[in-house]
């Protein structure tokens, strides 16, 4: 179904009851699950699930990194759109102990990006940038249950980001989750400077 009837399908692809699939994976990680930023409805694209890590795919990441999270230096997600790098955190507007690094290594990132093609990401976190751009339509200024504020929280990974990837907004005729074919390598390119940005800043 999600194959060809809706090619932006974001959730994943668990019956949840007679008519509705899946959940909202950023939504999944248990932080703060379920409090701000989701729907109680299972047919919803925000719906975060009965309970945490309640998907393979969520539950698959969690266990890995907890692997592995002693030797993880940072824990990076790509989403689109919006031409942001969200800092920690997005479940709150209480903002990260060490709020201050985190702009820090991230407004050296977004530098370095824009030397690539120009173009300008904001910088911070999401409750501050996202309620002005896409939560103001449906109410929110936070979202409870994303991978990054639980990596940074529970399994202790310092520098957490999340990519809010280009377009900076929609069009007028295309969604802005569908990006121009012309502008895939460019981003690529860009995204690319950003992190080696954020590599040398936090490897030492």
């Amino acid at each position: 179904m999600a194959m060809t009837s809706d090619r932006l399908w974001r959730k994943t692809r668990s019956r949840q009851n007679q008519r509705c699939y899946g959940v909202d994976p950023n939504r999944n990680f248990d932080i703060d699950f379920g409090v701000s930023g989701v729907t109680s409805n299972p047919c919803g694209d925000t719906y975060p699930g009965r309970n945490p890590f309640s998907e393979p795919e969520t539950a698959n990441i969690r266990n890995k990194i907890n692997e592995i999270k002693s030797r993880v230096k940072a824990y990076l997600s790509f989403h689109s759109y919006s031409q942001m790098l969200l800092t920690p955190f997005g479940h709150t507007s209480t903002r990260a102990n060490d709020h201050g690094e985190m702009m820090r290594v991230g407004r050296n990132s977004m530098n370095a990006l824009r030397k690539v093609h120009g173009k300008v990401f904001r910088v911070g976190p999401a409750p501050d940038l996202l309620c002005n751009v896409i939560f103001i339509i449906i109410g929110f200024d936070a979202a409870s249950g994303s991978s990054a504020d639980w990596a940074k929280v529970k399994a202790g990974i310092k520098y957490t980001f999340t990519y809010e990837l280009r377009p900076a907004a929609a069009g007028r005729r295309t969604s802005g989750f569908i990006l121009n074919r012309s502008e895939i390598k460019p981003s690529a390119e860009e995204v690319m400077a950003s992190l080696i940005s954020i590599a040398k800043d936090i490897i030492v």
